[in-house]
């Protein structure tokens, strides 16, 4: 037992230390990208040239949400508040390198070459050049667009649109966020036309960028997404700490059927509510494999009471 704590704590902190290497070289990156274009880029350019960008990498370094203007990355905006405040660009409303280091050679040669194609493919378009090419070849990220009659004919926008939007027959939904960036958790409400998250997390705070409360509730905002958090649902982390098998799983959410879900009529009846008014509504929690989450004990006690006939975890 002790031995195995110890593999489980040092691959814990392995896993860590991965994810501080690879955030530290996408600010390498996005300096380099700066770098190879004069060292300055608007807020439109730099999120269009950073899309093709990481189109051409096997393994994208970031990931895009359909916004406003098109592809947007919202970790992209995180990396810069922290490379502003370490100083790596200015602060100001577009993005300027402000240090004098070559960022771009600090790069692997595969995203040297993908940088410098993207420089000799697309640097000497113009802004309209630049998006409508994007918005053509990444059709998916203009459904959301304030400025796609620009760019697109009625028909592409409709066509477009509809591919996500004409979804709305009522269905429940669930989904975990481990494994997933913000944009691509988000990404799978809008293809599933989600209208209300329901977060049934007891602490709703993360560690991880873009899953607190205040965070997701913001981000939602912008695509129009409802958010609502019911902590009665939730399981207080004291009792996670010590699960390590499936069984121990088990156990936990049978204890948690007999607790909190025999005592949470009230609360089971909100959601119902709120799928009735919003039609296409999703529990969300931490854990990715459904079997491994209190969610699907609550879904499972909607099904059992016959109010609701199945649901679907989304991936």
């Amino acid at each position: 037992m002790v031995q195995l704590k110890l593999l489980l704590t040092v691959a814990k902190s392995e896993a860590k230390s991965d994810i501080i290497k690879l955030m530290f070289y996408r600010r390498r990156f996005l300096g380099g990208l700066l770098q190879i274009f004069g060292g300055r880029l608007s807020n439109v350019d730099l999120q269009k040239y950073l899309m093709l960008a990481t189109d051409m990498q096997n393994k994208p370094l970031y990931e895009f949400t359909p916004y406003k203007y098109g592809c947007f990355s919202f970790t992209s905006y995180c990396d810069k508040r922290a490379m502003t405040k370490s100083g790596m660009i200015k602060s100001s409303d577009g993005w300027v390198v402000s240090r004098d280091i070559d960022y771009f050679s600090e790069l692997s040669p595969e995203d040297q070459s993908i940088l410098i194609e993207v420089k000799n493919n697309y640097g000497n378009m113009t802004r309209d050049e630049l998006v409508q090419h994007v918005y053509k070849k990444f059709s998916y990220y203009t459904i959301n667009s304030e400025i796609a009659d620009k760019f697109l004919t009625t028909d592409e926008i409709n066509r477009n649109k509809n591919l996500y939007y004409s979804l709305r027959s009522p269905e429940v939904f669930s989904i975990g966020y481990e494994g997933k960036s913000t944009e691509g958790f988000i990404n799978a409400l809008i293809k599933n036309n989600i209208k209300i998250l329901v977060d049934v997390r007891k602490n709703p705070i993360s560690m991880k960028y873009g899953f607190s409360k205040s965070q997701l509730k913001n981000n939602l905002d912008y695509f129009n997404i409802s958010y609502i958090h019911i902590p009665e649902l939730g399981i207080v982390s004291d009792k996670r700490k010590e699960l390590k098998s499936i069984n121990d799983y088990r156990a936990l959410f049978d204890e948690y059927e007999k607790t909190t879900l025999a005592n949470s009529d009230r609360y089971l009846w909100q959601i119902l509510r709120l799928w009735h008014s919003y039609k296409r509504i999703c529990l969300m929690c931490f854990e990715a494999d459904p079997d491994m989450c209190h969610r699907t004990r609550i879904l499972k006690k909607l099904v059992d009471k016959k109010a609701i006939e199945l649901y679907t975890d989304l991936e």
